[in-house]
């Protein structure tokens, strides 16, 4: 289980066996340094799912149902290029199981795994897709790119990017395997 102050952490199979590699980060605010460095509000959160843009550099996505392929970055404790370099490391693949708390919620807090404000639960089994969450630990700005559940249409669509399946549901997390499907 993640701990109370991570808001990703990888459960299977390991990270050791996860292709992680860095990746230029574009960045909305002030060319990304803010929230490469913590020194913004809306500093990038580990386990915050980024798109992939323009010559293969990663940046926070926008709209409801990402349309792209998302990725979700990974901090690790002494990267020196995250800031320095501002490269992100994004977790390419392969199939890997994540637990994260980056997931749709009211501003409130409660978990609503349709981000339309009404605290619906998540299902075992849920498809799920990228859209703007808030973080647990900041309710006032909508902008981290975190999971929501697909409703039926956008699954059967097939326009809106499915990043993965959720496999247990905790008290304010998710567990998930990744796929692109």
């Amino acid at each position: 289980m993640a701990s109370s102050r991570s808001f990703f952490e990888i459960v299977g199979p390991g990270f050791l066996q996860c292709w992680v590699p860095s990746r230029a980060y574009v960045g909305s605010q002030d060319g990304g340094v803010a929230d490469l460095t913590g020194q913004s509000a809306t500093r990038l959160r580990p386990g915050e799912f980024l798109e992939i843009v323009a010559d293969g550099k990663v940046d926070r996505g926008s709209d409801d149902g990402a349309t792209v392929p998302s990725f979700p970055y990974f901090s690790e404790t002494g990267r020196g290029d995250i800031v320095t370099g501002g490269k992100v490391p994004v977790i390419f693949g392969p199939t890997y199981e994540a637990e994260t708390k980056l997931v749709a919620r009211t501003n409130t807090g409660v978990m609503d795994a349709d981000n339309a404000g009404g605290a619906t639960a998540f299902a075992v089994g849920d498809r799920l897709c990228v859209c703007d969450v808030f973080a647990p630990d900041d309710l006032t700005n909508k902008v981290y790119r975190g999971l929501r559940k697909m409703t039926p249409v956008e699954s059967a669509a097939g326009v809106i990017v499915c990043v993965g399946f959720v496999t247990r549901v905790l008290d304010n997390s998710i567990r998930f395997v990744s796929t692109l499907c």
